[in-house]
């Protein structure tokens, strides 16, 4: 019911001549920027909206909403964060939806021809490590989990502040291998990458959820009987713009991107390496 509501606001959109435009802000965690450029991008050309993109952990981000930052729509790198808000006032309540599963690779730039293997942990060859920070960023949590399960030593660890600095340390050659989005790394523009997807239970699941954020939050989308008389043009816009990450069209461009969806399985991940498997 709730999707069908959310769609039902893009439906209005798309066939009413008499709509407004509007600029929406929406807060994006690194990780999942260039898929919410792609998102963004098609939601524009099909409703005549505007999307206002932030980027950055999802800690920070977290914070800024929490000191009044004007953000519509929160896409969150886990679930934790859009649950507090929820629970803080910053949120409409039940407008919390997972929207991606993200996947934690191990990559490398500088592996020669052999594949790699997470053996490398094991055997101590790993000297040199980007994360992002797991104070800020689920999947620096996410990789301190996987270090934990994988290895007694401490490589030395370089910290970015969100995903997307642990991975540019890595396109810049600063350290030899990084634990990163699978996203990413497929999204690479021709850097030659090698990745190995890291067991989903070596970590607890990176599971990425969105939330109805400000004046949007005044009004859930699912408690509104008259959706054109009740909510403003953003409001309506921000819920429209939910309704199409949500939509299938939203989906298959996530799954595209590297993400697990719920229209999608284990089985649509890239065929780098068997899901699961450690050596």
């Amino acid at each position: 019911m709730i999707c069908l509501r959310l769609l039902f606001i893009v439906f209005l959109f798309v066939i009413s001549p008499l709509a407004r435009s509007a600029e929406i802000s929406v807060a994006v965690a690194s990780n999942f920027v260039a898929t919410a450029k792609q998102l963004a991008k098609d939601f524009e050309a099909m409703s005549g909206h505007s999307v206002r993109i932030t980027t950055g952990s999802s800690g920070k981000l977290f914070a800024q909403i929490q000191h009044g930052a004007p953000y519509d729509v929160f896409l969150s790198a886990d679930q934790d964060k859009p649950a507090r808000l929820i629970q803080l006032g910053f949120a409409a309540p039940e407008s919390q939806q997972t929207y991606a599963v993200g996947r934690l690779v191990l990559a490398s730039r500088n592996h020669g021809s052999e594949p790699l293997s997470l053996s490398l942990f094991t055997n101590q060859s790993i000297k040199t490590l980007s994360v992002a920070n797991p104070k800020l960023a689920p999947y620096g949590l996410a990789a301190q989990q996987a270090l934990a399960e994988l290895t007694d030593f401490s490589p030395r660890l370089i910290k970015g502040e969100n995903i997307s600095q642990a991975y540019q340390f890595l396109a810049a050659g600063s350290v030899d291998y990084a634990l990163v989005a699978l996203s990413q790394v497929i999204q690479s523009s021709g850097l030659p990458i090698q990745y190995r997807l890291i067991p989903q239970a070596l970590h607890q699941p990176i599971r990425q959820d969105l939330v109805l954020l400000g004046h949007s939050s005044q009004r859930s989308p699912h408690n509104s009987s008259d959706i054109s008389d009740n909510l403003s043009v953003a409001d309506q816009a921000s819920q429209a713009f939910i309704a199409f990450i949500l939509s299938e069209r939203g989906q298959t461009i996530i799954q595209a991107h590297g993400y697990v969806t719920q229209k999608s399985s284990e089985k649509a991940l890239p065929a780098n390496d068997p899901v699961g498997a450690y050596d």
